[in-house]
């Protein structure tokens, strides 16, 4: 867990979460239960922190429909709740990931925030990189959003 405090300039703090889970690759450790673990204790770290917009951000190893991802994000309608950005790229593609010896794409990069960050986010400001050497670096591509922070 990476956890960064910004105080904006109308005075209110973001916090910044950057995570990565275990991976899905194959080891005598049972991945998908180290993962579960993670994420329980990256709900623990989320619901302890206040009087902070929050956002969370990076390589969740798992689909949104995971037990790991799931828990991470909360209870729907709850406090401390978090919701995944809508990103796509310029073609409306969402996968973020390709495992190229299974030759699946999957999203399992994620952009979550609060309810009142959600508000700030720009829906024409956001996406998932696409790009012809977009495996240059990671077989991920990035993820990004804009934020308007002047809003109320």
């Amino acid at each position: 867990i990476l956890d960064v405090a910004l105080e904006m300039p109308d005075g209110s703090t973001l916090r910044l979460v950057g995570l990565h889970l275990k991976s899905k690759l194959e080891s005598p450790a049972n991945q998908e239960l180290l993962r579960r673990h993670e994420a329980h204790w990256v709900r623990e770290h989320l619901s302890a922190i206040e009087d902070a917009q929050l956002i969370v951000v990076g390589d969740f190893n798992d689909l949104i429909n995971s037990v790991a991802v799931k828990e991470i994000m909360g209870v729907r309608g709850e406090p401390g709740y978090l919701q995944a950005l809508p990103l796509d790229d310029d073609l409306g593609d969402r996968w973020t990931h390709f495992w190229e010896e299974a030759g699946l794409y999957s999203r399992i990069d994620f952009i979550f925030v609060d309810t009142e960050l959600r508000k700030k986010s720009l829906s024409d400001s956001m996406g998932v990189f696409r790009s012809p050497d977009w495996r240059t670096a990671s077989d991920h591509r990035a993820v990004w959003a804009d934020f308007d922070f002047s809003k109320p």
